[in-house]
């Protein structure tokens, strides 16, 4: 329900936000997937990664951890 003096958006318009956003949210997937693909051929052609399965696994393990920091430390530092 709308609060008192908000004014309320057209129910198509709110529909086309939702499925824009919803778009935006696959292509981000599909960004971060390409862009691991691509970091994964790049680093098998250079020779610091061997083609496979089990090193493939252990690289995008240890990319995601660092990730993981990477946004702890962020969000720790806005915090302080």
């Amino acid at each position: 329900m709308t609060p008192p003096g908000v004014p309320t958006m057209h129910p198509e318009l709110q529909d086309e936000i939702l499925q824009l956003r919803a778009r935006s949210a696959r292509f981000a997937c599909l960004s971060y997937r390409l862009s691991d693909l691509e970091d994964v051929l790049r680093f098998i052609k250079s020779g610091l990664l061997k083609a496979t399965p089990a090193a493939i696994a252990q690289y995008r393990t240890e990319r995601l951890q660092l990730i993981n920091q990477i946004q702890a430390m962020l969000l720790a530092s806005r915090a302080a």
